[in-house]
């Protein structure tokens, strides 16, 4: 190895120190100075470099730190936290695969980094192995259970699942351990209101907003929650907060457009909804929200083309094609409209209400001899007109069973 003469090793520690405490303190330029400055002193020295590199990242430069990272390797390869931190960088330019290579070789040389299995859940988050960014996320749970940011990464990806009373149960650790964490508040506010638990979610958006979290997104939330507590001047006032901070925002025209058209205010929701096209041409839900509008209207053919319009521009809506069925079975359309009308799967399974079953749904073909589970969908009043077919299936030779809502 290299020997430095005994002065020249005394000041580089010294000024080693100093950026040191200029990057603890924010002050990521002057560090970034000190740190070059000492690798002309000492060269390729992959401490320096690395640190270097952790400025650069400061400074927004994940390509530069990119860069000190490989040459701090390339001379000492054995540095688990240097591997995280490359790994951190490549997520923020898109470089995804590279990102979970180089976490993966930092948990491979210390399996107990905190850091290592966060990043590690951040990366498959963005690849959208949801199931597999939890499992890392449990981790680092594990490894500091006292750190808020675990237990909020973890409901996140729980939330994403649809396991939304264990997305609960995170968010409030999170929320425990750090009450001033308006990000969780928030999160735990939309859990609890895809459950229909509107009430503990306007307590939980309160807090966030007293946190200071006071985006677009927030009030936003806060709208969607007043609308489902049937609120719906409220939930306007409160989107109209979301459109007079992001004006450029599509969701916000059209997400005060829905409040609006519950509030029988028709043709200020059709202006939104125009206005959230117009923002975005591509925006399949506000298309279809303008189509029930026209047919709220009675306009059902000028309906029946917007729903159209929005399968050209998103084939796969579950929504038009639900409401095309719709459409052709308020017209007499049966053939069409129960066809279509297969679509409201795709809406249940999203919403986590599907039946979770691992038998195949009958498609109409031979049952008999067989068991079948006729099972509860929807309202009374459906489920009580639609038990007349029962019989009918029973002629079929298949033996049924007919679940019951608990009221009848």
């Amino acid at each position: 190895s290299t020997l430095f003469p005994y002065t020249t090793l005394f000041r580089s520690n010294l000024v080693f120190r100093e950026a040191g405490d200029l990057f603890e303190v924010g002050n990521f330029a002057e560090a970034a100075a000190r740190y070059r400055h000492l690798l002309t002193l000492i060269p390729n020295h992959p401490q320096i470099m690395a640190a270097l590199g952790n400025t650069e990242m400061a400074l927004g430069d994940f390509n530069h730190a990119i860069l000190l990272f490989q040459e701090s390797l390339a001379v000492h390869r054995s540095q688990p936290d240097v591997w995280c931190n490359m790994a951190r960088a490549l997520r923020q330019v898109g470089r995804r695969e590279e990102a979970l290579r180089s976490v993966d070789n930092a948990l491979s040389l210390a399996s107990d980094i905190f850091e290592a299995w966060t990043c590690r859940g951040n990366v498959l988050w963005d690849m959208g192995r949801v199931d597999d960014a939890l499992e890392a996320y449990d981790r680092a749970s594990v490894l500091r259970p006292e750190d808020a940011r675990a237990h909020f990464n973890r409901g996140n990806a729980l939330q994403k699942l649809l396991r939304r009373n264990e997305a609960i149960e995170s968010f409030l650790r999170a929320v425990a351990l750090s009450p001033g964490y308006g990000e969780a508040h928030k999160n735990l506010a939309l859990a609890l209101a895809a459950l229909g638990r509107y009430d503990d979610a306007l307590v939980a958006i309160d807090r966030a907003l007293a946190c200071g979290c006071d985006g677009g997104d927030v009030h936003d939330a806060r709208g969607q929650i007043l609308h489902g507590l049937g609120r719906f001047d409220e939930a306007i006032l409160e989107l109209s907060r979301f459109v007079a901070i992001d004006p450029k925002s599509p969701v916000a025209y059209n997400n005060r457009g829905v409040s609006l058209h519950a509030a029988g205010r028709l043709e200020e929701a059709l202006t939104d909804f125009d206005n959230a096209i117009a923002l975005d041409p591509s925006y399949g839900d506000a298309i279809v929200n303008r189509g029930t509008l026209l047919k709220d209207f009675g306009l059902l053919s000028d309906a029946a083309a917007t729903y159209e319009q929005a399968l050209r521009v998103a084939p796969g809506h579950f929504e038009a094609n639900w409401n095309i069925g719709l459409l052709a079975l308020m017209c007499g359309d049966f053939t069409a409209g129960w066809s279509r009308y297969e679509w409201r799967w795709k809406s249940k399974v999203q919403a986590g209400d599907y039946i979770q079953t691992p038998r195949p749904q009958w498609r109409g073909e031979d049952i008999a001899g067989k068991t079948i589970l006729l099972w509860w969908e929807q309202g009374y009043g459906d489920y009580i007109q639609f038990c007349r077919y029962v019989p009918l299936v029973a002629k079929m030779g298949a033996r049924i069973i007919l679940e019951t809502p608990p009221r009848l």
